[in-house]
């Protein structure tokens, strides 16, 4: 996955473009705002950015790493696991200094099971 972003994120000449064609891309997401950012900026390079939605892939990923590199390889690797496909993936989290960067990494269970996005 590595090689391919570098290669793509080179120049964009026509050769490139060719080689790009039809390719697809699974963003583990169904965050239609970031989703769409990714298929905007893919498309010149002929990718085809797809929700985990658009690929059927209905799945739940345990984000039990201890940084947020870790939970984005985690839900990565989950995914291509089930589909074969390239699979972007990311984590994030609320840090607020003045509380110690809490909730940090743990900031979508911050508020329970309950809080809604």
């Amino acid at each position: 996955m590595t090689y391919y972003m570098s290669k793509i994120s080179g120049t964009s000449d026509n050769n490139t473009k060719e080689k790009n064609m039809n390719k697809q891309i699974i963003l583990a997401s169904n965050n239609k705002g970031k989703i769409q950012e990714f298929k905007d900026y893919l498309k010149e390079y002929g990718i085809n950015v797809i929700s985990l939605k658009e690929a059927r892939c209905n799945i739940d990923v345990e984000e039990n790493g201890t940084t947020y590199a870790e939970n984005a390889l985690i839900k990565a690797e989950a995914i291509y696991k089930l589909t074969g496909k390239p699979v972007i993936s990311d984590d994030s989290g609320l840090e607020v200094d003045y509380i110690g960067g809490k909730p940090g990494l743990y900031s979508a269970r911050f508020l329970g099971e309950n809080a809604t996005n």
